[in-house]
């Protein structure tokens, strides 16, 4: 069970293509931003089917 604000949201998902874009929040605790992480990682090996790979990664801060 995912607490409440610790979720990522999918941005964008091309499902030909298999690829896709993934957003979360990326202030608060640390803890936090790790679940967040940790659950936009999971939604897109979930997508993929096992194993992928990440070709861009920013860091934005709000």
């Amino acid at each position: 069970m995912t607490a409440t604000g610790c979720t990522a949201n999918w941005v964008i998902k091309d499902y030909r293509a298999r690829a896709g874009v993934v957003s979360y929040l990326n202030q608060g605790a640390a803890a936090v931003i790790h679940d967040r992480e940790r659950d936009a990682h999971d939604k897109i090996m979930q997508f993929c089917g096992g194993s992928y790979e990440i070709l861009t990664e920013e860091h934005n801060q709000a």
